[in-house]
């Protein structure tokens, strides 16, 4: 059976948020920081673009495996996403796209 669904955990940095959803079994860490390098025996993907990023999800959905994937940040995430986002219309800034079409774009493709 598969159950898909989604956590989000917030907080201050350094309080423990990496440690914590280390201890989940079956986990797989998509790492867009280097906070996992200090927690020893996680399984960790390191990604440095959106590009990357989908495609790592992409694997780990497919291998039965992973019970549980990690964005480990998701704001750096989020940035990759803009990146991407302005590099495929070739924009310097999402402002660039008129109307609030750059950011909407972004959230269609986080959605994505």
């Amino acid at each position: 059976m598969v159950r898909v669904g989604s956590l989000i955990i917030y907080g201050p940095p350094k309080i423990g948020k990496t440690e914590w959803c280390a201890g989940i079994p079956n986990a797989t860490f998509i790492a867009t920081e280097d906070g996992t390098r200090f927690i020893p025996g996680v399984n960790v993907v390191r990604v440095e673009t959106w590009e990357n990023l989908i495609t790592e999800v992409e694997r780990l959905v497919a291998d039965s495996k992973n019970d549980s994937i990690i964005i480990d940040t998701f704001d750096q995430a989020y940035l990759f996403c803009v990146d991407f986002i302005c590099k495929k219309y070739k924009i310097e800034h999402l402002n660039d796209l008129k109307f609030g079409k750059g950011s909407g774009l972004v959230s269609n493709e986080v959605i994505r």
